[in-house]
Order: structure tokens, then C-alpha cells, then sequence
């Protein structure tokens, strides 16, 4: 992040530190851990003691060895306020799950001072889960580990933690047991940063603000951006027929997204298609439940993610969440769930139709705080599969049917004579919205190829949109 972006996000912890002669703020400088803060101009040290304080930039470590620094400590109550504002902060900025927040550095003198960590100690991140005695910190993929840190029952009740928040901090070894013993954030986010609704108590709101797929690679993708345009908090049943590949459209829908913490749940893949997802998109949080693992591992990652995906919601964080396959999710659940006795049509228990019912629930629009998008798959030609299909399909605001497609690379190509966005027309501007009637009409005529093929001379939805001769007539001379 550049000096300019960090002073316009933070402009509050810079008003507050400018107040503040250059003495003063040396020394709150070396409470956050800032590494030579009697270098440079007072500018330049708020600069980097807030890229610290805010977990933009690397504190860097401090030595041990030598004298302590012959300075006076900043006083408590301006490193806690330092810390409040950068919290608030925070809380405007879209979470990202993937950026590493940097610990906080401390002097210890030897024997005087309890345990206190930093100096290069193992920072702890992961997903709080619950469990024995409390919780347990499982990774960023929501896997399971032999040694995940224990969060003990007390520190999850003293500060508010849920299940699924994302955490950061410290563990040692106590009586052999590995124990989560200072937090440092909480969905990235001071600690003392925990005041939030319960995700269930926030009233759900009508999309409003788009995702912005319109400078996508994918020119699939930037037809959906006119066509069925995506709003933060929608529910996008994506219909994939036999023989069709819908994982390339999923692909690209991760790789575009910006903004937006991405949530990328793989049931069934390949081991390899795993590797290459992890891969692809290290800054996506991907949960995978490849084939070979029992029916509990997948319904285990896949909660434990949607529970994470609630808890950044009501954080004040945009979440979208890619789910390849609704029906693969749908037979996993048939391998655990108790049996309801009753079965719909194509044999699939109720009980599993209900559950796959809630997860598509998930996706929703918080009114005064973030949203959860969810793209679902569902295979279309089995009977079990129209039960899966069904079910979800009412409760979808947006329908997206893929078709196979011969003359892509991709595969799969988006069928607009089908596929819509209920109250669509409101995330367009009114110039978007001429566009995409134009290219209905030339789908109409040429079927998605002819609006594939007309995107492909701009390189992306604002340009193109601008270039009126370009759609207008349906791309007819």
C-alpha cells in the first residue's frame, strides 16, 4: 500500500500522532515495535508507525541483546488510543483474509516482567472451531491438524469470540498440551475491536452495490457483469448441465473479484485440481474435501468456512463465496446425516434438501454491515440432481445456466435466453442498461458467442459501454 492510500485510510491515527512533538512520537514509535524510530522525519515515522500499527508493513525485530533504549515509555492511555483509532480504521476496510498481521513487539526485562511474547515467537493464524474445553485454532483451509493450539474456554468467553472467527496470536506448550495463550486480532481487528450484531439478528437487504466483474479476463465474465449482474449478498444458483465444465467460470470469477475476501469450496476435486487452487489463488481462502476423504471431512471444512464467512459479514466484511458443487455437498450430507424417512422425488433425503437449503441461506446482504455472496453450482440430468436443483432454486435471486460450448477454450459458455437476476436492472447505470439490451438482442441472433465475440474488441465493460457503435442494434452494422 502506498503512502497516499495508507494516509487516506487512516487519516485519523495521522491527525491524532501529527499533534504530537517528535520525541513523543518516537517513543510511541518503539511501544508498536517501529524498528529505528529516531530515523527520519516525523512525516516519515507516523507513516511507518501506523503502516505497523495497522499490519500494513513488517515492524521488523528487535534485538535482545544490549542496553534498553534510554527513553521514557509512552504513556498507556496514548498507545491504547493509537490502537482504538487504527481499530476503527480497520473496521472500514474490506477483511482480507490472507494478509499476515504483524505482532506486537515488547521489552522484557529478565525475570522482572510476565510472559509476554514477541522478538520472533511463532505467530498463530487460523479459524476458531469448537471443541473440548473451549475451541481449537484449525488453518486458514479449515483443516484439521494433529497440533492446533487449544483456545482455552476462558479467553473465548472474555472476549466475545464466535465460532469461525479468524484469530491471531500466540501459543506455547503447556503440560505438553500446544495452548493459544495471547490473542492479537480478531477477524483483523484489535482485540478490544469486538463490538458486532450476531449474524441472525442483522436484517437481510436487497443487494445494492455490484461486484464489479467488467475488467474480468473471462470475456464470459464480463457479459454476466451486463447481463445478470452480481450484487454484494446475492444468491447465484449456477445451473451446470451434463458433460458442461462450470469450474472454469468459478476460476474466473475468483481471479476477478477485487475488493471482496474469496472463499473458493472445492467438494469432490482431484487431488492435483487441489494443489493447482491453492496454487492459483493464495489469496483466496480454499477449502478443499477431496475425493478419498470420508463424507464428515467435507461437511466439517464446509461449516466451519460458512461460519468464518458470517463472522466477516457482520465484521463489516464482503465475503464470496464460491461453492463447486452444491450437489457434491448434497451427497456428502446423504453420508451423515440421520435419515428423515422421507425422500423427494429423486430419492434424496429430506434432511440433506434442508441442510443444503441453509447453506444456500447463508448468502445475504446485512443492512449496516458486510455480505456473504454465494455462487452455488448444481449439476443439472439426474434424478437426484433436480432435487438439489429444486430445493435451491427458489430460494436463488440470481439464475446463471452454463451450456457447453465446442468453439471456447473454457468450456462452458453462460446461456442468456435463461438466465436473469431478480431486480438487476437496479445495480446497471442507465447507459449499462441499453447495453445489455442491445447484446439480448444479439444473443438472440448469434447466441453468447456474438456477445463474446463483441466484448472481445474492448478490453473491458467501461470501454466498451462507452464505445456505443460497438452494441448498439445488437452489434449489427
Amino acid at each position: 500500500m502506498t503512502d497516499e492510500e495508507l494516509l487516506g485510510l487512516y487519516k485519523p491515527v495521522y491527525d491524532y500522532l501529527d499533534a504530537f512533538g517528535i520525541f513523543e512520537v518516537r517513543n510511541l514509535a518503539r511501544a508498536f515495535g517501529v524498528k529505528k524510530p529516531t530515523y527520519g522525519r516525523k512525516h516519515d515515522l507516523i507513516m511507518r508507525l501506523i503502516g505497523v500499527a495497522c499490519g500494513d508493513v513488517p515492524a521488523g525485530l528487535r534485538a535482545k541483546k544490549g542496553a534498553r533504549v534510554k527513553a521514557e515509555d509512552a504513556p498507556e492511555e496514548s498507545v491504547a488510543r493509537v490502537r482504538e483509532l487504527v481499530a476503527e480504521c480497520n473496521a472500514k476496510r474490506n477483511y482480507d483474509f490472507s494478509e499476515s498481521p504483524v505482532p506486537q513487539y515488547y521489552f522484557r526485562d529478565s525475570g522482572k516482567e510476565a510472559r509476554q511474547f514477541g522478538y520472533g515467537d511463532t505467530l498463530f493464524r487460523g479459524v476458531l472451531e469448537p471443541g473440548d474445553g473451549g475451541g481449537y485454532l484449525r488453518a486458514e483451509n479449515c483443516e484439521a491438524g494433529e497440533d492446533d493450539p487449544v483456545v482455552p474456554e476462558n479467553m473465548i468467553k472474555k472476549f466475545g469470540l464466535r465460532v469461525g472467527d479468524a484469530l491471531t496470536g500466540y501459543a506455547e506448550r503447556i503440560e505438553g498440551v500446544h495452548m493459544f495463550v495471547q490473542l492479537e486480532t480478531v477477524n483483523g481487528a484489535a482485540k478490544s475491536k469486538l463490538q458486532r450484531p450476531a449474524f441472525g439478528s442483522v436484517p437481510a437487504v436487497y443487494p445494492s452495490e455490484r461486484i464489479s466483474f467488467g475488467a474480468a479476463a473471462d470475456p464470459a465474465l464480463r457479459a454476466v457483469d451486463l447481463l445478470c449482474p452480481i450484487g454484494k449478498g446475492q444468491r447465484v444458483l449456477v445451473h451446470v448441465p451434463s458433460g458442461a465444465d462450470g469450474s472454469a467460470f468459478f476460476r474466473a470469477a475468483a481471479a476477478a473479484a477485487e475488493g471482496m475476501e474469496v472463499c473458493y469450496i472445492a467438494v469432490g476435486c482431484g487431488p492435483e485440481e487441489e494443489t493447482d487452487l491453492r496454487e492459483r489463488f493464495p489469496q483466496a481462502q480454499v477449502v478443499c474435501s477431496p475425493f478419498g476423504k470420508p463424507a464428515s471431512h467435507c461437511v466439517r471444512v464446509v461449516r466451519l468456512a460458512l461460519e468464518h464467512a458470517k463472522r466477516a459479514a457482520e465484521s463489516g466484511g464482503d465475503v464470496l463465496v464460491l461453492l463447486d458443487s452444491m450437489t457434491a455437498l448434497a451427497r456428502s450430507y446423504g453420508g451423515v446425516l440421520p435419515s428423515s424417512g422421507r425422500r423427494a422425488a429423486g430419492g434424496t433425503d429430506l434432511n440433506v434438501l434442508a441442510e443444503c437449503e441453509a447453506v444456500f441461506a447463508v448468502a445475504r446482504k446485512l443492512r449496516g454491515a458486510g455480505s456473504v455472496t454465494m455462487l452455488a453450482a448444481v449439476a443439472s440430468g439426474g434424478v437426484a440432481d433436480e432435487d438439489v436443483e429444486g430445493k435451491c432454486g427458489p430460494a436463488a435471486n440470481a439464475h446463471l445456466w452454463l451450456a457447453s460450448s465446442p468453439l471456447r477454450a473454457g468450456g462452458a459458455v453462460p446461456d442468456f435466453s435463461r438466465s436473469y437476476t431478480r431486480r438487476g436492472d437496479e445495480l446497471l447505470g442507465e447507459k449499462e442498461r441499453a447495453c445489455a439490451g442491445a447484446l439480448r438482442a444479439a444473443a438472440a441472433s448469434g447466441g453468447a458467442e456474438n456477445i463474446l465475440r463483441l466484448l472481445a474488441e474492448t478490453e473491458n465493460n467501461a470501454q466498451f459501454v462507452a464505445e456505443e457503435e460497438l452494441w448498439k442494434n445488437g452489434g449489427r452494422e
